[in-house]
């Protein structure tokens, strides 16, 4: 009879304290949406906003603490993230809206000029399920690809003397723009200036090809044929000026 008390008794703890460790070592970090935002200039910087999902393949009510994400992108290290504790039944999860940002202008320069990336994204926290806990820092990696959007093209084909084309371009998120063009026989002028009237890019020439990154703005553009004496002659033109805005994908 003692035996089988015995036995009752261990099996009462072992079972729950079983479910516990199983809840407690299966919680899992995905990443389920990314975007990249780099921000030019001489204090440029590279953001990376990801929703990341916290699980378990649980069947016990899990609660995590003392919350860290920690962020690698092509092995270059973000700084970490503090985030709020909390609990999650079975068959749920927790939703993490991160930013990170590295305000170094070399990694951010760098990282802005890629279209792919490998993101290994962590989490540190201590986990409590029933009558076990510990802290753990399972990770997850995936692939970003970096896609241009094109927000306007500016492309004619033909430019007599002293004739000009203007154009007004609203980017509402960071992108950039690309000048490729060519004419004949004569020099085109391409002007671009954002909403405070600095100049962005203003030269004349019969070949164009440079790509500038640019904050969200209001943009005025003019395509123009300076000409001399005006006589009505024609430039042929091939090529465009393209603003561009960025969009990820995760594979």
């Amino acid at each position: 009879m003692i035996g089988v008390v015995v036995v009752a008794a261990i099996a009462s703890i072992a079972v729950p304290y079983g479910l516990s460790y199983q809840s407690v070592k299966g919680l899992t970090v995905e990443v389920a949406q990314v975007s990249r935002v780099y921000n030019p200039g001489t204090l440029a910087n590279v953001e990376f906003d990801l929703t990341a999902h916290v699980w378990s393949s649980n069947s016990l009510d899990t609660k995590i603490d003392q919350v860290e994400f920690a962020l690698w992108v092509d092995d270059i290290p973000f700084p970490t993230i503090t985030a709020r504790g909390s609990t999650f039944s079975p068959n749920s999860y927790l939703q993490y809206d991160l930013r990170f940002v590295d305000r170094t202008t070399q990694d951010a320069t760098l990282l802005a000029g890629r279209n792919s990336h490998q993101i290994t994204l962590s989490i540190s926290s201590l986990v409590q399920a029933g009558l076990y806990s510990t802290t753990l820092s399972p990770s997850t990696s995936r692939i970003v690809q970096v896609h241009r959007v094109v927000v306007q093209t500016i492309n004619p084909t033909t430019l007599k003397d002293c004739a000009l084309v203007t154009k007004q371009v609203t980017m509402n998120q960071p992108g950039g723009v690309t000048i490729s063009a060519t004419s004949s026989p004569d020099t085109l002028l391409v002007s671009i200036s954002d909403s405070h009237q600095n100049s962005i890019f203003n030269q004349e020439g019969t070949s164009f090809d440079s790509t500038i990154r640019l904050p969200a703005d209001t943009y005025s553009v003019t395509v123009q044929n300076p000409g001399f004496f005006c006589t009505g002659a024609t430039d042929q033109i091939s090529g465009s000026v393209q603003f561009w805005t960025e969009q990820t994908t995760l594979t």
